[in-house]
């Protein structure tokens, strides 16, 4: 009975002595995150956001005519406000 149990108790030692090795020789495999070039403030998004409210692009009912000059309005305000995405 002395021999399982001192059997074990090496196993135990290998165990907790490999899993202290493998700790200390672990290296983070995390990708480094690239921070916002211009953080957004809250009023300036408000902003945004209403000025493209403010483009009236509305969907009418199959066959009526598509209001063309809104959306391309609409296009363009987004080219202009967001000119990196």
């Amino acid at each position: 009975m002395k021999k399982v149990i001192r059997i074990i108790l090496w196993l135990v030692a290998v165990i907790i002595i490999a899993v202290i090795i493998k700790s200390i020789m672990f290296r983070s495999k995390q990708l480094t995150v690239w921070e916002s070039i211009t953080p957004v403030a809250g009023i300036e998004a408000a902003e945004r956001l209403a000025g493209a409210i403010r483009i009236p692009t509305i969907s009418y009912e199959i066959g009526e005519p598509i209001d063309t000059a809104a959306f391309t309005s609409f296009r363009e305000y987004l080219f202009s406000t967001y000119p990196t995405v």
